[in-house]
């Protein structure tokens, strides 16, 4: 049970280093979908080793569909993300916060499972948390642009709450590792199918400096991606475990703060003024309000 505890924490602090890099890739590497193709495959090998221990038979034909579907949720939810990633951060990240209320709505819908009211108001507590921890305040930004970017970051949630809700539903009648690999297998198949176009093919002609971040961004992403599987099949709480990630963003924020001049981070020479800092405590205040209503 303390490991149901611990893994969300240890993906939660592991995200914003991960995030950093496959940013670094993102901005030398011409577009999003390079970086996709990479970060996806990545996630595949990731659940290749543990099949060599378990050394499971093919599945029944009838139940491919499940990890078919979660596939299908994965790489769509990506896609979104790291689109939106493209447009304005300070949008993009607060949005995609909105999956811990998708979750609970889903697994309310769908699975029968009512979440509680202390998981209903700390994914309504974390709303303003991310608001507030968000990269700086709300800005003249062009409409078009503005709507573009929390369209897909809202999207993305969605499609993504839609997948832990899958593996929460599904992956406890299969064992875990075997539903998780033939899941990202069929993900990774349909990233495979980005290099038909050719903002997926500018890949080949990344450099070592695009290539580096872009490999070592993955890696962690695909290790946060094994740890959250884990901790959502085995306490059945798709909801609850994604309280417990959001801290994330109090963890990107500490972060920048820490590291972000040493790294060259944009958002780190405007973290020191008084208004973003009293956002940033507030923001921080939500979160651990909502992350303590889970722990108790």
């Amino acid at each position: 049970m303390i490991l149901h505890f611990t893994i969300p924490f240890l993906c939660a602090l592991a995200f914003p280093a991960g995030a950093y890099l496959l940013k670094r890739a993102l901005e030398s590497g011409r577009g999003p979908w390079g970086v996709l193709i990479v970060a996806n495959l990545a996630v595949t090998a990731a659940f290749v080793p543990p099949l060599f221990w378990i050394r499971p038979g093919f599945p029944p034909p009838d139940l491919l569909y499940q990890p078919f579907v979660c596939g299908v949720f994965f790489f769509a939810g990506q896609a979104a993300a790291y689109r939106s990633f493209t447009g304005d951060l300070s949008v993009a990240v607060p949005a995609q916060g909105s999956k811990v209320l998708w979750i609970a709505l889903f697994a309310w819908i769908f699975l029968d499972q009512p979440a509680g009211w202390k998981i209903w108001a700390a994914a309504i507590l974390a709303m303003p948390a991310f608001y507030f921890l968000r990269e700086r305040p709300p800005g003249k930004a062009e409409s078009r642009k503005l709507f573009a970017t929390l369209g897909l970051a809202t999207l993305a949630a969605v499609l993504l709450a839609a997948l832990d809700t899958g593996i929460q539903a599904w992956s406890r009648s299969w064992n875990l590792w075997v539903f998780g690999f033939w899941t990202f297998l069929f993900q990774g198949i349909f990233s495979l199918s980005l290099w038909l176009f050719p903002a997926g093919r500018k890949m080949f002609a990344w450099s070592r400096e695009t290539w580096k971040p872009a490999l070592a961004g993955s890696a962690v992403m695909a290790a946060i991606s094994l740890g959250l599987v884990w901790a959502i099949s085995a306490s059945g709480k798709a909801a609850w475990v994604n309280v417990l990630f959001s801290a994330r963003v109090l963890a990107g924020v500490l972060f920048v703060w820490m590291w972000g001049r040493a790294l060259g981070i944009r958002e780190a020479g405007r973290s020191g003024s008084g208004r973003i800092l009293a956002n940033h405590l507030a923001g921080a205040a939500f979160m651990m309000t909502a992350i303590a209503l889970v722990l108790l």
